[in-house]
């Protein structure tokens, strides 16, 4: 062992003694083990791409698990190290099979990732070799291959808006967010100047509640499909604190979920249920217990706590819906009112109650049944109550002024708050947000997005308020401003992608339009007519200036040109939903003539749900803008492919079929094939058109999904399918494991490595993938979670560039993400063929630029004709050994300078006996174990490099390695022999 090691921190400074010197070579350690204590790490990264004038940030995410038998009683701690920077999070133990959730954030733009739990050697475990994780290779400005880096949007063009969020909670300058689905929960500090994921770690996405001890901002809830989630230290670590089966309900609401601290007893929290029902915990969380009696046919819509003494009330909606009060023996009591007071209403109707010191109010909207959806009420009263008489309240009626006619209910989100500031300071959020300064005269707040989901008023009256567009701040009741740029939780419906412009992207937004992107950093703009979704979209062909997308429903499609953006959905049949619209422009024929399919799944079987007509539109009719197309036997199409190569058009259908045309025909579809469970996405090979890919509700037993490979054995007469790598054409989608009901949303063929694809599906579940990378080898398919960076949720469409290879997937609530499936293809062109011959060139003794490349030549030639060869420099990667070591970190030899390297400098900053003394293997495993472990590959490239001489390489050993290395992307694929 070491004589000592010797670490300092700004808060922390220990000094862990060993045994002496003598004892080095043996090499083990003198603390006796402990069987069934087993800790272990895994790592990966959030990456945010770097915006001009926004500091680069890359988040660490780790998992830390207790697999062992014995539970972990000693505090302990793990390290998370990138790019120089360290940070420490501190363990109160931890209990066996469970799992701590860590996240830590760098302002770095590149470096390495390692995490190591246990840093200090506090816990003696039955296996220590597992406490460390790697992540290598991390870049903002260049990710590393199968990297996903977070595009954004960081907000929209107008400055203010970026989408929808679920819940807000304040102590103190913290501000935490989350939402219900996908986006996870953020933190800041400084008033939305800057804004930090803090749960991204968790097992789920879906927070459907948060909230923040009121005098401690360290101390953090969760609530989840999971459980209760908890964290004590600011959000850097997380752990289940209470399961979801304490709650007695199979699963919490998605919106309108309570978190509740009574502030002059922590240890008492309310919530509610995915019943509607409300809950009490006594221990901070930890157990929960039901509330009195639910009133009768009623469900739990709205819980409020009065802070100067502790009561409790609830509005409860339906049945003997009304407004209660808590009682001493936790039952509910309805406020029916004291005698010579106002009485509440009671019964059907949406139910608000807020709480001031010493004041209770309560609101009451009648929304009408009919029309369908209206959501205008026609009555909306108001009352606040300051005295009771034996357990009721002495309600006051308060003036509505003008409210009754214009308040518009949000059924996810609406609410009543007052300010603890000013009694007369009130605030209802519907559809819009309206405020009153004076007793019930309201004013609709201006410059606020609509669709409010919740308010959070601080003791100084700071008001804070959530809504589809994200989230506002007034200070004091005036203007309110924007201070939600950069949390990533655009819910996109779904993405397109200018073939030719990789960087300029289109995707119709939940309740923020249709947004378009011209560059890499260009501002996102709107071209929906008003705010409100954004579905189906699509850009021509061969010119990105000209696109289309549409509304909430087929009628309001659009298409975008020179003249405008201008509508062309004219005559056709109100369909609505994020995923039932598809437009397709046929890229065989001429711009002057576009032809446009649209796909509008959902439809009665036999009933029209392709269309299609030639652009441009002519304005000023509907007659003969659409032409229905049919197919026999009768069908309800879902998706279309057209493959451009062959002048072919695929589509397939709910029912479960799959038709296609003969070459050049555009209407005539036929029938290739028949599935098993209905159709959700097709595609077609672009390198072999020959191959058609099915994504389909369920495999053979009805409970997974499937993915199916088909093969055209003929295009004439008509198209003809069967499968391909097994009878019926399955890709073993088993494989996977997905939980029944999970199914596939979309599928994706790899442009830059053959027989691979891509499947996101519809719901993540615990824990469970979303996405997953299929390889075909010989005839057996290996399947493969490819999830590295990106959130975890669902996985609404993935999108390759068709010419750079380049890939994008579209999550739910988080934005979207691309990744490198290998080097993208770069401007020289396209090389295919069969790798047969792989060379490196000694062509001098130096390195190249620092940082920048390597004075070494790779050679390799193709199986062409005529017969070629190719060139390319080696970049050299942030974590490869610089000249001035001597050696790798990773052999023995003499002592090291710490300026050497990174991992060098890492080392001996606790372990100085290598750089005075000698690298020996103690050496070589710290810094395998706080550097990384190589794969073999690399370091046979770096021998050779070192070596200084030239070799001739077998192709299939180093080819994975140096196609990684790429940076200047000559060759778009490289076929193995």
């Amino acid at each position: 062992m070491r004589l000592s090691y010797r670490i300092a921190l700004a808060a922390l400074s220990v000094a862990l003694h060993g045994c002496g010197d003598e004892m080095r070579s043996t090499g083990t350690s003198s603390r006796g083990l402990v069987t069934g204590k087993d800790l272990s790490v895994t790592v990966w990264a959030f990456v945010p791409r770097a915006e001009p004038g926004v500091t680069a940030h890359v988040h660490i995410i780790a998992t830390v698990s207790n697999d062992g038998e014995a539970d972990v009683t000693e505090n302990f701690y793990t390290s998370i190290q990138f790019a120089g920077q360290q940070q420490f999070i501190t363990h109160n133990g931890l209990k066996r099979d469970t799992k701590a959730y860590l996240s830590a954030d760098f302002a770095a733009s590149a470096g390495n990732a390692v995490v190591t739990t246990d840093f200090f050697g506090m816990v003696s475990e039955s296996n220590e070799g597992n406490n460390s994780g790697y992540k290598n290779g991390i870049s903002v400005t260049t990710p590393a291959i199968d990297q996903w880096v977070a595009v954004g949007p960081r907000v929209f063009a107008d400055g203010v808006n970026i989408g929808k969020l679920g819940d807000v909670a304040v102590s103190g300058s913290t501000v935490i967010v989350s939402r219900p689905r996908g986006s996870g929960i953020w933190k800041t500090t400084d008033d939305g100047v800057n804004w930090r994921p803090i749960g991204l770690g968790l097992p789920t996405m879906s927070i459907t509640a948060v909230a923040v001890h009121p005098s401690n901002a360290s101390l953090m809830y969760a609530e989840s499909d999971l459980g209760l989630f908890r964290s004590t230290d600011g959000g850097s670590s997380w752990s289940l604190f209470s399961s979801q089966a304490t709650f007695g309900a199979p699963s919490w609401q998605e919106y309108g979920q309570e978190l509740i601290i009574d502030p002059n007893n922590t240890s008492l929290m309310y919530s509610e249920n995915g019943a509607g029902q409300s809950i009490k915990s006594a221990d901070a969380g930890l157990t929960w217990t039901m509330l009195g009696q639910q009133p009768v046919g009623t469900t739990l819509d709205d819980l409020a706590l009065d802070s100067s003494d502790s009561s409790v009330y609830g509005a409860f909606f339906g049945g003997a819906g009304g407004i209660y009060k808590l009682d001493s023996n936790s039952n509910w009591v309805l406020q029916t009112g004291c005698a010579g007071g106002a009485v509440l209403p009671s019964g059907a109707g949406e139910f608000r109650v807020a709480t001031r010191p010493g004041a209770i109010y309560a609101s009451f909207a009648t929304i009408p049944a009919t029309p369908p959806g209206n959501k205008t009420a026609s009555g909306y009263s108001l009352f606040r109550a300051t005295s009771g008489c034996g357990g009721q309240m002495l309600w006051t009626a308060l003036n509505a002024g003008g409210l009754a006619g214009s308040y518009q209910t949000n059924s996810t989100g609406s609410f009543l708050a007052v300010s603890p500031v000013s009694p007369f300071d009130v605030y209802i959020g519907g559809i819009r947000l309206h405020r009153s300064t004076g007793g019930g005269n309201f004013v609709t707040i201006p410059n606020v997005h609509d669709d409010m989901q919740g308010v959070h008023i601080t003791a100084g009256g700071v008001v804070y308020v959530i809504s589809d567009g994200g989230i506002v701040r007034s200070n004091g009741g005036g203007a309110f401003a924007s201070v939600g740029q950069g949390i990533y939780l655009s819910e996109f419906w779904g993405l397109s992608v200018s073939p030719s412009n990789q960087d300029v992207l289109l995707g119709g937004t939940q309740d923020n339009g249709t947004q378009y992107r011209s560059g890499v950093f260009g501002p996102w703009t709107q071209y929906t007519a008003n705010i409100g979704d954004g579905f189906a979209t699509a850009f021509d062909p061969s010119d990105s200036s000209i696109f289309y997308h549409s509304g909430q429903g087929a009628p309001d499609l659009r298409r975008v040109d020179s003249g405008g953006n201008t509508p062309i959905g004219c005559g056709l049949p109100s369909v609505v939903g994020k995923n039932n619209v598809q437009m397709v422009p046929d890229p065989t024929t001429p711009l002057s003539a576009r032809r446009v399919y649209l796909v509008l799944s959902g439809q009665p079987v036999g009933g029209p749900s392709l269309f299609m007509k030639t652009m441009p539109n002519p304005v000023g009719t509907c007659a003969g803008l659409w032409t229905t197309i049919t197919a026999s036997p009768p069908t309800e199409f879902s998706r279309l492919a057209i493959d451009a190569a062959t002048n072919i058009r695929s589509a397939c259908s709910d029912g479960g079929k799959i038709f296609a045309t003969t070459p050049g025909m555009p209407s005539d579809f036929t029938l290739a094939f028949t599935l098993t469970g209905g159709c959700l996405d097709i595609e077609v090979d672009p390198d072999d058109p020959s191959i058609i890919y099915a994504a389909v509700w369920s495999d053979l037993s009805g409970t997974k999904p499937r993915l199916v490979r088909l093969r055209r054995t003929a295009t004439s007469p008509a198209v003809v399918l069967q499968g391909d790598g097994s009878s019926t054409g399955d890709m073993n989608s088993n494989s996977i494991s997905l939980p029944a009901g999970v199914q596939f949303n979309t599928v994706a063929v790899d442009r830059n490595r053959p027989t691979t694809v891509y499947v996101g599906t519809q719901v993540r579940a615990g824990g469970q993938k979303s996405l997953w990378r299929g390889s075909l080898v010989g005839s057996v398919w290996n399947w493969a979670p490819y999830q590295d960076g990106i959130h975890l949720g669902e996985i609404f469409e993935l999108t390759t560039h068709p010419k750079t290879g380049i890939m994008r997937a579209v999550v739910e609530a988080s934005g979207i993400f691309e990744v490198y499936t290998d080097t993208p293809v770069g401007a020289v062109g396209r090389i295919d063929g069969v790798l047969s011959e792989l060379r490196l060139n000694d062509v001098g003794d130096q390195w190249g630029i620092p940082g920048d490349t390597l004075d070494a030549e790779v050679v390799f030639r193709l199986q062409s004709d005529p017969w070629k060869g190719f060139g390319f420099h080696y970049r050299r990667m942030s974590d490869d050994p610089v000249p001035s070591c001597g050696h790798s970190v990773y052999v023995t030899g003499g002592a090291l300078p710490s300026a050497c390297s990174a991992c060098a400098q890492l080392i001996c900053s606790f372990d100085s006996y290598c750089c005075n003394s000698a690298w020996d293997g103690i050496c070589v495993n710290e810094a395998k174990l706080s550097c990384g472990v190589r794969p073999e590959s690399k370091q046979m490239f770096e021998n050779l490099l070192e070596a200084q001489s030239q070799y001739w390489w077998p192709p299939t050993l180093h080819v994975d390695y140096l196609r990684t290395g790429l940076r200047t992307g000559i060759a778009k694929r490289v076929w193995r022999p």
